[in-house]
């Protein structure tokens, strides 16, 4: 039986990767932050802390955003950046996943 350690990130680390995320996403669809709050019930104060990486979203407000936007939670919450190793995003994927009770997602496996 193989073990599998996986990293459990820290939610400033969730707070940067998603901040990030979701600055872009929202630029990308034209959606203002005023807006996105009203339709998914919660507060401007908590998407304003969202887009400055203070505070993280609730499983229930991420799957609106996915609901409402078509956005995926990957598109939310991996880190994208040219020096993280496959291994590492994998590893935070399936840690948010696993922080926000998501079914883990299903991986590619890398070729051997």
């Amino acid at each position: 039986m193989e073990t599998v350690t996986i990293e459990v990130f820290d939610l400033e680390t969730f707070n940067r990767i998603f901040s990030k995320n979701f600055t872009a996403l929202l630029a990308r669809s034209g959606v203002k932050g005023f807006e996105l709050a009203k339709e998914i019930g919660v507060s401007q104060s908590s998407v304003s802390k969202w887009l400055n990486g203070v505070a993280f979203p609730d499983g229930k407000s991420i799957d609106k955003m996915r609901k409402r936007y078509g956005w995926t939670t990957d598109d939310m919450l991996s880190e994208r950046t040219n020096n993280t190793d496959t291994i590492e995003k994998e590893t935070l994927i399936i840690s948010i996943a696993d922080h926000l009770g998501f079914e883990r997602p299903k991986l590619k496996k890398k070729p051997k």
